[in-house]
């Protein structure tokens, strides 16, 4: 068993990845020992795998173990009808339109 400073250098990761993935449970068979003071530290076994996972931020509104919904192929939605049905932009020709200044 080792210390998860010394699994982050044979990793090849930043100690505080190695301490995000303890916190996730991602690291097989480590293990979590409480101080007598307060606290705990951690041990990982000398073999442990690198976990795999994706890097960014998870999709917003999907709870663990579900997966996201598949956009529609065209590229809408389904509240693309509403989308659809706001307001139309007006025509902006620029033509007879004057800017005024406030406080002349």
């Amino acid at each position: 068993m080792i210390a998860p400073k010394e699994y982050a250098e044979n990793s090849g990761v930043k100690y505080q990845t190695v301490m995000l993935w303890l916190r996730q449970g991602l690291i097989p068979n480590a293990e979590k020992h409480p101080l007598p003071t307060g606290g705990h530290y951690y041990l990982i076994p000398a073999d442990a795998p690198k976990p795999v996972t994706q890097r960014g931020p998870k999709p917003k509104g999907v709870a663990e173990g579900e997966t996201a919904e598949q956009p529609e192929p065209n590229g809408a939605t389904k509240l693309g009808a509403k989308k659809a049905a706001s307001k139309p932009k007006a025509a902006a020709t620029g033509k007879g339109v004057a800017k005024t200044k406030k406080g002349r």
